[in-house]
């Protein structure tokens, strides 16, 4: 978890992490948190082709080795997207995971983001599970 000032290199860090993992044989996969919430609303989108892009992409989100999620925070934090958030949190923890967030926002703006039933479980997951490095 990379908490830190716009322009400071969490983004590149995490890419870098990404691409290292790669070279090593690990599935990687990395998007941002705009994308992470279309793909969580697309799901049940009225066309076929946008459904079917968006539930393999929150899939992809779950399966893969090493997750990127950049710039937790910026997106706008429906209902959808807790629940996709805190689902893909709980299956990456439960397996062991690695999950790398970028984010501009300390933990309390995230957790103001977030709604009341769900703002302490996501922020418990990544807390527990992170190694947080402010920069």
């Amino acid at each position: 978890f990379m908490e830190g000032r716009p322009g400071t290199g969490k983004t590149r860090a995490g890419w870098h992490i990404l691409k290292r993992m790669a070279h090593q044989g690990k599935s990687i996969y990395g998007l941002t948190s705009t994308q992470f919430a279309k793909f969580a609303a697309d799901q049940w989108h009225s066309n076929n082709e946008e459904k079917g892009q968006a539930c393999e992409a929150m899939e992809r989100c779950r399966r893969t080795s090493i997750l990127l999620l950049d710039d937790l925070g910026k997106q706008k934090m429906t209902e959808r997207g807790e629940t996709e958030l805190y689902d893909v949190l709980e299956h990456r923890t439960t397996n062991l995971k690695p999950t790398i967030i970028t984010t501009n926002a300390t933990s309390i703006q995230l957790g103001a983001m977030l709604s009341e039933d769900r703002r302490q479980p996501i922020l418990r997951r990544i807390k527990d599970f992170s190694t947080i490095i402010k920069i």
